[in-house]
């Protein structure tokens, strides 16, 4: 009962502690994947639900921001379109070639 009965307790002693301490990551490791597929299982209806309210939340933008914009594009057309012809009319009056030969001021 030498050291050939100590030798084999030391070996059955770390090969246990060994185990032990690999037991405790695989344990964590188990408990992480069979969580992962929980939330995985999980998730899709709640994912498909937040799709629908950003739709939704699309859909009204959209919808609101053309009631808002289309009289402000028609405004700004109409005051374009005003310009346009006022500053056509003011060229005319200034362009000395387009007026016509007795409404032509003399040379001095």
């Amino acid at each position: 009962m030498a050291l050939d009965f100590w030798r084999n307790v030391a070996v059955i002693w770390l090969c246990m502690q060994g185990f032990v301490l690999l037991l405790i990551p695989l344990a964590i490791t188990y408990g992480m994947v069979l969580g992962i597929n929980w939330v995985l299982a999980k998730t899709p209806p709640i994912f498909h639900k937040a799709q629908g309210y950003s739709r939704l939340v699309r859909d009204k933008t959209d919808l609101y921001a053309g009631k808002v914009a289309d009289p402000l594009i028609r405004a700004h057309g109409a005051a374009q379109k005003t310009q346009t012809v006022w500053s056509q009319i003011v060229e005319s009056e200034d362009d000395p070639a387009s007026r016509s030969s007795s409404q032509r001021l003399p040379n001095r």
